[in-house]
């Protein structure tokens, strides 16, 4: 039941900073990135497999690791660098 609040506020979180501002957005989305690969690596396992179906496997071990530490490296570069990542956001057209 905590799990799905924390999913929910993270979701609004980030919903949030996109309305008030890309760059804002951007570096929120990289907060929870950073919480998801933490929670990833402390239980040693991540799940896949199709949304709103029960998980079809289960990394665990070395590779839930892996996966865990290139998320937090991807949430520390959205959290330091939003304009090298604003692009993918925004496409071609400007944005705030």
């Amino acid at each position: 039941m905590r799990s799905g609040i924390l999913q929910w506020l993270g979701f609004a979180l980030v919903v949030g900073a996109f309305i008030y501002n890309t760059t804002l957005g951007i570096r929120a989305l990289g907060i929870v990135e950073i919480a998801v690969g933490a929670y990833w690596i402390k239980t040693g396992q991540v799940s896949y497999g199709i949304r709103g179906r029960p998980p079809s496997g289960y990394l665990t071990g070395w590779p839930a690791i892996a996966a865990g530490v290139a998320i937090i490296i991807l949430g520390i570069a959205f959290l330091t660098a939003p304009m090298l990542v604003k692009p993918f956001f925004c496409g071609r057209r400007a944005c705030t």
